[in-house]
């Protein structure tokens, strides 16, 4: 059964920003093929290019959600070329006969608006190539899929912003006096033995916080041909170093005491509570 995670969306600014582009522009588009319609106006391919491009949309936000961008991003990045060229075609005929002399302001008014739709949609549909084309770890990709920084604050006892009430105390203690021992004889006249100073007590180091953790939900074997990726079975507990972007860098020790480092997919991982 498909699992639709909404947060997948949620997290791109980028992807959040050009799905709601493109359903704007689809949906002029959309208008001006009915106001064509409505003056009898022989749609032909017009009509079959909307229906692809909205077919588009939809597919992407389903393999989006779903997480399986990484099965399915040639067939993406193949559907959106052919949907760039479709608009790029469908511009060169709204365009010229938009301004063709004698034709109808209801018809310029429709071919107008399938324009300008068009022109939005086929900009959002180049984003959408160079960025979900781009492999997962480039730059691009992370950067598109990156959301707001969020603070990693870790409680071990201790309030944020407070102090350690140990190291408190011990820097408010002042230095010890040095210590004067007894003179060596009864005599005035005898100088005082003069005893070596105790050293200031030195703070103690605060123990780093744990990693934290993630259960692997489903089993993942790694790809041969990428070095850095890591296989484990599922409900292998791991421990992640870093959790930014959509590969997250983990760890975990195996069976026979060896220690695993690499990188996992996201999507088969669940952070512990």
């Amino acid at each position: 059964m498909v699992h639709f995670d909404i947060t997948k969306l949620t997290s791109s600014v980028v992807l959040l920003v050009t799905l709601g582009l493109s359903l704007i522009a689809w949906f002029l588009s959309f208008v001006g093929v009915c106001i064509l319609a409505s003056w009898k106006v022989q749609l032909g391919a017009l009509a079959f290019f909307t229906v692809y491009h909205l077919v588009i949309i939809l597919l992407l936000l389903a393999i989006v959600l779903s997480s399986t961008l990484a099965t399915y991003r040639v067939l993406l990045t193949t559907a959106l070329g052919v949907g760039f060229v479709f608009l790029v075609s469908r511009l060169d005929f709204t365009i010229f006969n938009a301004q063709v002399k004698g034709v109808p302001t209801g018809i310029v008014n429709g071919l107008n608006l399938v324009s300008a739709g068009d022109i939005v949609l086929s900009l959002v549909l180049l984003i959408w190539v160079v960025v979900l084309g781009a492999d997962d770890s480039s730059p691009i990709a992370k950067a598109a899929t990156a959301g707001p920084a969020m603070p990693n604050v870790s409680f071990s006892g201790f309030s944020a912003g407070s102090q350690d009430p140990n190291a408190a105390a011990i820097a408010s203690d002042t230095a010890p006096k040095p210590y004067y021992g007894a003179p060596v004889s009864a005599s005035p006249a005898a100088p005082p033995v003069v005893m070596a100073p105790v050293p200031a007590p030195v703070p103690v180091a605060a123990p780093a916080a744990a990693l934290p953790k993630a259960t692997a939900i489903y089993p993942y074997t790694a790809n041969p041909e990428d070095p850095n990726e890591i296989s484990f079975a599922k409900g292998q507990v791991v421990e992640v170093l870093d959790s930014n972007g959509r590969w997250w860098h983990v760890r975990y020790v195996n069976a026979d005491g060896t220690l695993v480092v690499g990188i996992a997919p996201s999507n088969y991982l669940q952070k512990a509570n």
